[in-house]
């Protein structure tokens, strides 16, 4: 893809840059608000699975799974947000608005709490998925 400037009518140009320019912000928008979207999914899965003596013990008692999750407050607590500026998209992920200080121990760990880490992975993952989708569907797109 390409713009020859030789004898073509700048506003042209102009409007086809703009035009460009509203694409990729909005392609921009979309792929963080689908990188964040998939980073609760995985933060909730490490939650979820991230096994605790209490939670093998709860789930040899039948009671629940050996992950994280005995009340919920924790796994439904991660939610996501995306917002617009003028000259970039936000995204953002992890315990937003309902936070209680249980949550760092378990995620972070203690002496006696092994740590899930659950938002370090998704973390890591959120930011491999934001390189490889922004390389694929905005650079690689450009080039052809």
């Amino acid at each position: 893809m390409g713009y020859t400037f030789a004898r073509g009518n700048p506003n042209e140009f102009r409007l086809w840059a703009e035009s460009e320019k509203r694409r990729i912000e909005g392609e921009a928008f979309d792929i963080v608000q689908e990188v964040v979207q998939d980073a609760v999914r995985n933060q909730k899965r490490v939650i979820d699975t991230a096994e605790t003596n209490w939670g093998r013990f709860r789930q040899s008692q039948g009671r629940a799974s050996a992950g994280r999750r005995e009340t919920d407050a924790m796994y439904d607590s991660v939610t996501s947000k995306v917002d617009k500026g003028p000259r970039q998209v936000d995204g953002y992920f992890g315990w937003l608005h309902q936070f209680r200080k249980y949550f760092e121990f378990q995620d972070n760990g203690t002496t006696r709490i092994e740590a899930a880490n659950s938002l370090a992975q998704a973390f890591i993952q959120a930011e491999q998925d934001l390189q490889r989708k922004i390389r694929d569907r905005i650079i690689r797109r450009r080039s052809r």
